[in-house]
């Protein structure tokens, strides 16, 4: 794995259930073999919404999960 350097400005397209959100992000880590780390610098707010949502509904599902293992 070759990742970019520190500083390259890229756009991720990240699918989230059934929605594409569009995100443009800064590389902010550069790990040979392990990859990126990305800051988020612009992201239209309908994007942002559905990333919350998705991302809530994840956190919903693992909770429960959880909760059925103790």
């Amino acid at each position: 794995m070759y990742p970019y350097p520190v500083g390259t400005g890229v756009e991720l397209k990240l699918q989230a259930g059934e929605e594409t959100l569009i995100i443009l992000a800064n590389t902010v880590t550069s790990f040979p073999q392990v990859g990126n780390g990305f800051q988020f610098v612009k992201i239209l707010p309908e994007d942002r919404e559905e990333l919350s949502a998705f991302l809530d509904a994840i956190a919903k599902q693992q909770e429960a999960a959880a909760a059925g293992r103790i």
